[in-house]
């Protein structure tokens, strides 16, 4: 059964019948009430399934691609796993590699203690390397 799932989380989306395609002539449709409620059920199941996963990482360390600043100090990115993640560095982690210790649970997804700065994170001057 799905509840016993560890993936993260569930993507679906309900069947949506088009008029002149030969699946809007099959017989058996589900109605629109049914596919309504399944699919609420369904996003609920997922939310349970992504907040016991994100919890089953605290502690773990995980490899982290840096996408963007947040403001404050605070960079945001997306794990080897498919987490966002938070964490705090005044270097500029753009688009660079690290790892971080999981530490908390953050508004859709966690929050980790940076390890190490990347070393090819900018600490200060161009962001970009400068090409002869």
């Amino acid at each position: 059964p799905l509840r016993r799932q560890r993936q993260m989380c569930i993507r679906d989306s309900p069947y949506s019948v088009r008029e002149g395609t030969e699946a809007a002539e099959l017989p058996g449709q589900v109605p629109y009430e049914t596919k309504r409620d399944r699919m609420g059920r369904l996003l609920e199941l997922s939310d349970v399934l992504e907040r016991r996963f994100r919890a089953s990482q605290m502690g773990e360390t995980l490899e982290v691609l840096w996408e963007e600043a947040v403001g404050d100090g605070r960079w945001r990115g997306t794990s080897d796993n498919y987490l966002r993640v938070t964490t705090r560095s005044d270097a500029d982690l753009s688009n660079t590699l690290g790892r971080v210790r999981v530490l908390g649970i953050g508004d859709g997804g966690v929050v980790g203690e940076l390890l190490e700065v990347p070393s090819n994170a900018a600490r200060s001057g161009p962001r970009f390397p400068v090409l002869a």
